[in-house]
C-alpha cells in the first residue's frame, strides 16, 4: 500500500466515523419517547404532596400513577442507587408526610 492509498483509507474512515455520529431526525409522525415522569406517573400524582402516608393513600397513588413499581423512602431509609424510570419514589418526612414524588 502506498502512502497515497493509506491517506485515502484514512479519509474514508474519518468520513464514515463522522457520518455515523450525525444526529438523525426520526421519521415524521414518530412520537417522542416518554419522559421519566411519564414512565412512572410522577407528574400525575403531584397533588398528593403534603398528605400523610397511609396504606390506602399509597394504593390510591399507585392506581393514579400506574408505575411499574413504587417504593416509600422515609428519612434514614437505606435505598439502592439504581435508576429505574418506571419506579415511583415516594419520599416522606419524619411525620410521614409526602414531601416528594419522583421517578427513579
Amino acid at each position: 500500500m502506498t502512502l497515497r492509498t493509506g491517506h485515502m483509507f484514512l479519509a474514508l474512515g474519518t468520513a464514515l466515523a463522522v457520518g455515523a455520529c450525525e444526529a438523525k431526525e426520526p421519521p415524521a409522525g414518530t412520537p417522542a419517547p416518554p419522559t421519566a415522569e411519564a414512565q412512572c406517573g410522577a407528574a400525575k400524582v403531584q397533588g398528593y404532596l403534603g398528605q400523610k402516608e397511609t396504606e390506602p393513600l399509597l394504593a390510591e397513588i399507585g392506581k393514579a400513577a400506574n408505575p411499574g413499581t413504587m417504593r416509600v423512602i422515609r428519612p434514614g431509609s437505606a435505598v439502592t442507587m439504581d435508576y429505574r424510570p418506571d419506579r415511583l419514589n415516594i419520599e416522606t418526612d419524619l411525620d410521614r408526610r409526602i414531601t416528594r414524588l419522583r421517578c427513579g
